[in-house]
Parts: C-alpha cells; structure tokens; sequence
C-alpha cells in the first residue's frame, strides 16, 4: 500500500473515529440523563404509595377503634 494512495484515501473518506465518538457520547449522556429522570419519577411515585399505603393502614386502625367504640356504646345501653 502506498504511501500517496493512503492519503488520497483519506482525504476522500475522511476518518470517522471522531465522529461516532462524538455521536456515542452524546448518545451515552442522553441514555443517562433519560434513565435518571425515569429513576427519579419511580422514587417519587414509590414514596407516595408508600405513604398512601401508611395512610390507609392508619385509617383501617382508626376504623377498627371506631367499630369498637360504637360495639361499646351499644352494649351499655
């Protein structure tokens, strides 16, 4: 291979390796940004189930003291 045809090569394919590294990274930062907002979104909706979930536990035990309250009041009169 010589030496002239190489750089004609070259001067008519430019190299790439630029390039796609450019459009990998960019790619990468997107990927990343993407699945840390998605990340994000899943904390949030998991704290407030979880918090939805507490609630309903503490309505079910204010229920459950209520019903026991009223069976009370019913047997004393």
């Amino acid at each position: 291979m010589s030496m002239r045809a190489t750089k004609e090569a070259f001067r008519t394919v430019p190299e790439t390796c630029p390039h796609v590294d450019k459009a990998l990274d960019a790619a990468a930062d997107l990927i990343k940004h993407q699945t840390g907002a998605l990340r994000d979104a899943l904390i949030e909706a998991l704290e407030r189930a979880m918090a939805a979930e507490e609630l309903v536990d503490e309505l079910e035990a204010k229920i459950k003291e209520l019903r026991l309250e009223l069976e009370d009041e019913r047997n004393r009169t």
